[in-house]
């Protein structure tokens, strides 16, 4: 591939990288046994899809994987799948999310592929498998980001195959989808393709998965990814790439409430764009140094960098990141109890916004229902927040669907409400227990403040 080097059919190991195996209960070792004396009846063509999909590093195939590796139109490799499995040499898993039919191996049936490819393949064939399926991983992940977050910066896509095709992902849900049904066999590419050497893929890999990272905050993979990645990025010798994934590093760090150290990559991120006189990464960097001083209590820091960060966003025309960081600043108001300014903030950046992406909006919308709430104003504070906490539930958005519940929660706490807030907190909880050890004990302390309240009654 392109930019990348170091990869040799020797180099190619995949056993580290498969995923760990789940042997199929109905899949006796005496039917194995039997589907193997299957194989010598294959028609040749799809005795030799048979060998090649042995050689890709997961653990699952489906049809637009198989047509990527054995240059197949998209039908005719879910055919040879569905031919492979009704002989038992794949076992057929069903349908997912996002995907098509999934099937996998037998470790039985993959260690006969194998040898049969090792004997019968060319020299370069595993290499050439390896390619042909991180290419169609980095082209599918690539049409995700592209759906999901439009405005992510666009940078370079190595394909060293341009006969691929990305997976058909017709819209963001879809694309979400799909990420979520891969993220594990997208991790295992992007180690494999750092362990072997193709640094361009494995930051292109990384830099293209951001919004499942954004969204589902899986904080392992998050910080595997983007240690892998950075390194990749720096070995390329690309700078942009760099700092693009040091500063979606410093994102996760930030949400994990890691935040000195995220503190210490956004200070290196500014230091890099100052360096290569990259002026919108550099007001990037300030709103995320702002951002981790709001987060810490430090209000007055924060505003201070986060008014410079708008300043230098608004020089730029970068509309979209002024209404970003007016949310941040929002915030802080919010924080300082200004809330009648917050209101007035929050209101500005929802109507910047609402035209761009219903994800960034729907958060300005849900602030602006808190600080109606902490105005008076329960009509408004509810409909904002009922219907953001819908635009957040629609789009699989568990970490924002809890936050709006849980200011919901608020809403309604401070209208005397108890037993609708303890519902609505009780909701938020089992939503942040996974993904935010913080954001789930804020909740259990109010919780237990308005257990206190009904108590009291």
């Amino acid at each position: 591939m392109p930019g990348d080097g170091g990869l040799t059919e020797g180099s190619v190991n995949h056993r580290q990288y498969h995923l760990p195996y789940q042997p199929a209960a109905d899949l006796k070792e005496v039917v194995v046994s039997s589907s193997l004396d299957a194989h010598p009846d294959l028609p040749p063509s799809t005795a030799r899809i048979y060998r090649l999909l042995s050689l890709v590093f997961p653990d699952d195939i489906d049809a637009g994987l198989t047509a990527a590796v054995c240059r197949l139109p998209a039908g005719q490799a879910a055919e040879v799948l569905q031919q492979l499995s009704s002989v038992g040499l794949l076992e057929n898993l069903g349908r997912q999310r996002g995907r098509d039919t999934v099937y996998r191996f037998h470790h039985r049936t993959r260690q006969h592929a194998r040898s049969l490819a090792a004997a019968e393949e060319p020299s370069g064939t595993e290499t050439e498998v390896t390619c042909r399926s991180l290419d169609w991983y980095l082209l599918t992940t690539t049409a995700c980001e592209r759906l999901v977050t439009p405005a992510h910066p666009v940078l370079d896509r190595d394909i060293s195959a341009p006969d691929i095709l990305a997976a058909l992902l017709p819209d963001e849900t879809t694309a979400l989808a799909w990420l979520q049904a891969q993220h594990a066999n997208l991790m295992a590419a992007v180690r494999i393709a750092h362990r072997v050497g193709l640094y361009a893929t494995t930051w292109q890999l990384v830099h293209a998965m951001w919004p499942w990272f954004h969204r589902v905050h899986d904080y392992n993979a998050w910080f595997e990814a983007h240690e892998l990645g950075f390194d990749a990025a720096w070995r390329c010798g690309h700078r942009l790439a760099q700092r693009i994934l040091l500063n979606t590093w410093g994102v996760g760090l930030r949400s994990d409430r890691q935040l000195e150290r995220a503190l210490e990559v956004f200070e290196q991120v500014h230091h890099l764009a100052v360096a290569d006189d990259d002026q919108r990464t550099a007001s990037q960097a300030l709103h995320e140094i702002g951002n981790v001083h709001l987060d810490a209590g430090r209000f007055a820091e924060a505003e201070r960098l986060l008014q410079q960060a708008r300043v230098m966003r608004a020089a730029l025309g970068y509309e979209r990141g002024v209404a970003l960081t007016d949310i941040c600043l929002g915030r802080v108001a919010f924080a300082s109890q200004d809330f009648a300014r917050a209101t007035d903030i929050f209101r500005t950046a929802f109507g910047a916004l609402v035209a761009e992406h219903w994800f960034n909006a729907a958060r300005a919308l849900a602030w602006l229902g808190a600080s109606r709430a902490q105005c008076g104003d329960f009509a408004e504070a509810e409909r904002c927040l009922r219907h953001a906490s819908k635009e957040f539930a629609t789009h699989g958005s568990d970490r924002w669907t809890a936050r709006s519940t849980e200011m919901f929660g608020d809403a309604l706490t401070l209208q005397g409400r108890t037993g609708l807030a303890r519902d609505h907190y009780l909701r938020a909880l089992t939503l942040y227990k996974p993904i935010s050890p913080h954001d789930a004990a804020r909740v259990r302390t109010s919780l237990e403040t308005v257990s206190s309240d009904e108590e009291g009654q």
